[in-house]
């Protein structure tokens, strides 16, 4: 009789190890997934956060850009000084009404360092926040032009410290191209859209254009 006893008594351990074991293995794996649905969750709102703080700034530059497009001062200049029609005291007094209605069209945003102007011909003016040179070469003019007029992201210069974005300028009258403008962005203003929003403990982000370009 007692060993039945002890038979039973065995078995109801072993049965209550079982279930335990069964629980906690049940437990772990419901707050495991838990865990990782909602930390997925968070990882992607946090980078949704970052991506809509970025296509804000990118959005204030385009408008910049499409205001210095149309200024009617930066028009007759690009057209004007192709044409070799100004005298040189009218190239200085037009130079300066380019300077002042750039200065007017980016005051207001403070990530805006330089303004880098260029005639079709080849003449160019630039408007300087922080003295730095505006650097470019022949693929990005051709990376401009292909946009036709819509603003193109050229990425980092080749200092690694601005962000360049790039428009062709085309007359308001008959749509000929005129020249081009690039504007230069420091690069931290673009890497605070991420560190601002720091959800990475472990690995990196990224920033890449369609291109694919990082």
């Amino acid at each position: 009789m007692w060993k039945m006893k002890y038979k039973y008594i065995a078995a109801f351990i072993g049965v209550s190890v079982c279930i335990s074991f069964l629980l906690s293995g049940s437990y772990y794996w419901y707050f495991s997934r838990l865990f990782e649905t909602q930390t997925k969750e968070y990882v992607l709102n946090m980078a949704e956060q970052s991506q809509n703080s970025l296509e804000l700034t990118m959005g204030k530059i385009d408008s910049v850009i499409l205001s210095i497009q149309s200024e009617e001062a930066v028009q007759s200049f690009l057209a004007q000084i192709d044409r070799g029609a100004y005298s040189e005291y009218e190239e200085y007094l037009a130079r300066a009404d380019v300077r002042k209605v750039i200065y007017a069209d980016i005051m207001w945003e403070d990530s805006v360092i330089n303004v880098y102007l260029e005639s079709d011909g080849g003449y160019w003016e630039v408007w300087e926040k922080s003295g730095s040179q505006v650097l470019w070469d022949t693929q990005k003019k051709e990376q401009i032009y292909n946009g036709v007029g819509h603003t193109v992201w050229l990425g980092a210069d080749e200092s690694g410290e601005y962000m360049q974005a790039g428009a062709q300028i085309n007359s308001t009258r008959d749509m000929k191209p005129l020249g081009f403008v690039i504007i230069q962005v420091p690069m931290k203003d673009f890497e605070q859209h991420i560190d601002h929003y720091s959800f990475v403990r472990n690995g990196i982000t990224i920033i890449a254009g369609d291109d694919g370009e990082l």
